[in-house]
């Protein structure tokens, strides 16, 4: 495992804030579903790290795509985690499409890769919303499976609502 702390500087120069942001490496991890493909979940870093040529399908919920090697099929969903910005946007909508388009590779039964930058929120709270769906569970049944094979797993509240309001949209 590979730590990686970055400090920003913010706020007043004398006084000095820092927003403090540590990464963790630990490679995709595998999220068991029944009777579909298989799902792993990672950073981007991970996902770069990791052989392409394992997976049918590869999901990126990232404001910047990667570019895999050996996948049939690479999604890019611009998806900030911080509403619209100059470089994403992040509404329901958005977050739906990425959760339609798991389901959908998982369905197909395809060998599937999601991340996001650090791997801990937006992919996931749309793996969450995907298991719930795939698997034919609640939400909170989903969430507990998910960070249990994904401890450092940690969606910001917002893309938690929306996980929720998938799978009930989804039922």
């Amino acid at each position: 495992m590979i730590e990686i702390t970055v400090y920003k500087r913010f706020g007043d120069p004398i006084a000095g804030t820092f927003l403090y942001l540590s990464i963790v490496c630990v490679g995709m991890q595998a999220i068991p579903i029944s009777g579909h493909g298989s799902l792993d979940l990672g950073s981007r870093s991970d996902m770069i790290d990791a052989s392409h040529d394992r997976y049918d399908t590869i999901i990126t919920v990232d404001i910047e795509p990667i570019e895999p090697q050996g996948t049939l099929a690479y999604h890019w969903i611009n998806m900030s985690d911080a509403g619209t910005t100059k470089r994403g946007s992040y509404d329901y909508s958005v977050f739906a499409y990425a959760a339609d388009t798991l389901v959908s590779a998982l369905q197909r039964g395809h060998d599937v890769a999601i991340h996001c930058f650090v791997g801990r929120s937006r992919s996931v709270g749309v793996a969450i919303a995907a298991v719930a769906v795939i698997d034919d569970v609640s939400f909170q049944a989903a969430l507990d499976h998910v960070t249990r094979y994904r401890p450092q797993a940690n969606a910001k509240p917002r893309i938690l609502n929306d996980a929720f309001d998938y799978t009930v949209d989804r039922r």
